[in-house]
């Protein structure tokens, strides 16, 4: 299996209305540690059946804009799906539900939240034991592009990003340039009343949150930047839920473009469907968010490519449940 899993959420700290979910959840160890001087928190969730000798893979899954990291469950059941992968779920709070992804927004105070996760990565490290060459990212909107920044910043913590209805901001596209391959997975909705598809400005009623490159800018940045086939591998998918007007495309951008190395990226394509997590909670009406498909889980696909990437030279080692057989996986970066 694979490793630390960095990502999901609702939506883009202040970037929609979503449900923001408070309260303590016995599920999760609520830890806090200091960055810069500020008191910064993260929850913790162990798999069951854990014994400590065994290194974990774990998840860290930021939570979307105007959300919290306990409604990261209610929007994509990410508990559950852990446990049964033996992984460890760790779940970072921003501060006012919010994430500095690199984006220039009007009277919206940025953090470092780059140097939380950092500080965080090695804390989780002392504390727990964890397989640092397994650290990937995830999350929706905010946490989707936060992750994407992440991948900019710390290459050398994270081995993978799968980024949901976070395309590319323009202030990202415009100043950064990834200084080392870092496997990359996008989930896109072509109805996203929220981020939209073909780019342009986030809108929120009155609140404007940047703009953002089209969805084939924002794969393009990093199949350039990974050194991968400009052509993808294109596969449609087949219709497993026959009252959903959905259909997914999945492309797949193979590294090895001007001769070897590489990352591959791999975008999703969601004809029809919003800003939603695939396989997950239709979270809030559709007049709002959009539809939320039903032909893929986004989940499943996630956690599958993720298993395929790893940090370092050795060969990643899997993760079952204690009793269980250990495979290997092959693909390295």
């Amino acid at each position: 299996m694979a490793a630390a899993l960095v990502t999901c959420g609702a939506a883009a700290a202040q970037d929609m209305p979503v449900d923001a979910t408070t309260g303590g959840d016995s599920r999760y160890q609520d830890e806090t540690i200091d960055v810069g001087g500020l008191k910064r928190s993260y929850l913790v969730h162990e798999p069951p059946g854990w014994y400590k000798r065994q290194p974990l893979p774990v998840l860290l899954m930021f939570h979307g804009g105007g959300g919290t990291a306990q409604g990261n469950d209610k929007i994509c059941q990410i508990v559950d799906f852990c446990d049964a992968h033996n992984v460890l779920l760790v779940c970072p709070v921003g501060i006012k539900k919010h994430w500095n992804d690199g984006r220039k927004i009007a009277n919206v105070e940025n953090y470092d939240d780059v140097g939380f996760v950092d500080k965080l990565i090695d804390d989780l490290s002392r504390r727990w034991n964890v397989d640092k060459s397994h650290i990937y990212a995830m999350g929706m909107s905010n946490g989707g592009f936060f992750s994407q920044y992440l991948a900019l910043k710390l290459p050398q913590k994270i081995a993978a990003v799968a980024s949901v209805v976070a395309t590319l901001s323009q202030d990202v596209y415009d100043s950064e340039k990834p200084s080392r391959p870092v496997p990359i997975m996008f989930i896109l909705g072509t109805a996203d009343p929220l981020v939209p598809f073909e780019g342009g400005e986030i809108t929120i009623g009155p609140l404007h949150r940047g703009k953002t490159v089209p969805a084939t800018t924002a794969i393009n940045f990093w199949v350039k930047a990974n050194g991968c086939q400009p052509t993808p591998v294109v596969t449609e998918l087949p219709q497993v839920a026959p009252l959903d007007p959905t259909s997914v495309t999945r492309e797949v951008f193979e590294p090895g473009a001007g001769g070897g190395g590489g990352a591959e990226v791999v975008a999703y394509i969601i004809k029809g469907g919003g800003h939603t997590w695939p396989g997950g909670k239709q979270y809030l009406p559709v007049r709002i968010v959009g539809r939320t498909s039903s032909q893929m889980n986004a989940n499943d696909v996630i956690w599958k490519f993720f298993e395929q990437h790893h940090l370092g030279e050795q060969s990643p080692t899997r993760y079952p449940l204690p009793g269980t057989d250990t495979n290997q996986s092959t693909m390295t970066r």
